[in-house]
């Protein structure tokens, strides 16, 4: 049960960035800075399987700010990086948003 929910979670990670990626060429400098985070996965988790805890990995740059926002209790985002994963019995859905602020402009993803 906890599996599935890990794979839903992860789903729609993936769906969200994939959509956000589609619509995103419109904004060169936005899409760049979006194209470089890279999501680390635990041990044995992999972009088909998530069971554990994983972290955004990106550069830090003073003429960009990158922040995380999440929309469910299912995950909590940690200093901005690191994600935690809280299981629960039943399946929910989380959508984590990426705000990109660049050049006076911020852009979601």
């Amino acid at each position: 049960m906890k599996e599935r929910v890990m794979k839903k979670i992860f789903y729609l990670l993936v769906i969200l960035l994939s959509t956000v990626i589609l619509v995103s060429c419109i904004k060169q400098n936005h899409e760049s800075i979006f194209n470089n985070i890279e999501i680390i996965y635990s041990e044995d988790d992999n972009i088909n399987h998530i069971t554990n805890d994983f972290e955004f990995n990106y550069e830090l740059n003073e003429k960009y700010e990158i922040t995380f926002e999440s929309t469910s209790n299912a995950i909590t985002i940690n200093d901005n990086k690191y994600v935690v994963v809280t299981r629960s019995e039943e399946d929910q859905t989380a959508i984590v948003e990426v705000n990109i602020k660049y050049k006076g402009e911020t852009v979601v993803f």
